[in-house]
């Protein structure tokens, strides 16, 4: 683990490596050697104190093992918000922070349930130089969850990092939900990837299909389009929906 800039190992007391897998810092060393993982696909968290949190991805075959190479680190960026409702009266809420990948526009979930305290005041830490968006947990309708009344919800906001520079009066602001009932009645469409995008083209909602039973979200007013693909990650399905202040529902058809 080095410094993005200076390329200097990265000295601390501790370096956070995958879940709940603290590690004492040896000397001046900074390569980092873990084992026992056994075979699979691992998606781990890299922390350090003063610096960006990153995620890496990586497969181990049975018996095998994996060098993930030399990992940069950037100093991190520190980002303050103010939540507020749709007459811009401050909001206590947790949200969720993504990472956008500016090239698919596919999200990744960095962290959830970040709070704002009484006063709207919402403090993100640990943040690189790159795409996120602050956007409201879940979307999805279900179990005790089942009305829209008085929820009120965040789409995706976006906050652009890739300049090193934070944006001041950077504003989250909940909206009310709309119904959104959809169905599936094509078997063969089963298991594939849905995905739920806004008008600036980021996935707000991901799943799969279930089958034929119709499906609930809670989304917040406005624009977006329904997507199913294939496993090639083709359209198959494309719908556009508005939502306005009355439930809709729609059935996505090839």
């Amino acid at each position: 683990m080095v410094d993005a800039d200076s390329q200097a190992p990265i000295l601390g007391d501790s370096l956070q490596v995958g879940p709940q897998c603290q590690l004492r810092r040896e000397g001046q060393r900074s390569e980092v050697v873990i084992g026992g993982l056994g075979a699979g696909d691992f998606d781990w968290e890299i922390r350090a104190p003063g610096y960006e949190q990153v995620s890496v991805r990586f497969h181990v075959e049975p018996g095998g093992s994996v060098d993930l190479g030399q990992i940069a680190l950037d100093k991190e960026l520190q980002v303050e918000a103010r939540v507020v409702d749709a007459t811009g009266a401050p909001r206590s809420d947790c949200l969720d922070l993504c990472s956008v990948d500016p090239a698919t526009r596919s999200v990744r979930l960095v962290a959830r349930g970040i709070p704002s305290n009484g006063e709207g005041a919402l403090k993100l830490t640990c943040l690189g130089r790159r795409l996120y968006v602050i956007r409201s947990g879940d979307y999805q309708l279900g179990g005790e969850r089942v009305v829209t009344d008085s929820i009120l919800a965040a789409g995706n906001t976006l906050l652009d990092l890739r300049s090193g520079r934070a944006p001041a009066n950077l504003t989250v602001r909940l909206l009310p939900v709309t119904r959104l009932t959809f169905t599936v009645a094509d078997p063969s469409l089963k298991d594939m990837p849905l995905h739920v995008l806004d008008e600036q083209g980021i996935s707000l909602f991901s799943s799969i299909v279930y089958g034929a039973a119709p499906r609930a979200l809670a989304l917040p007013q406005g624009s977006y389009r329904m997507e199913i693909l294939d496993n090639a990650g083709g359209v198959v399905v494309s719908k556009s929906v508005t939502l306005g202040g009355a439930p809709l529902a729609v059935e996505l058809s090839r």
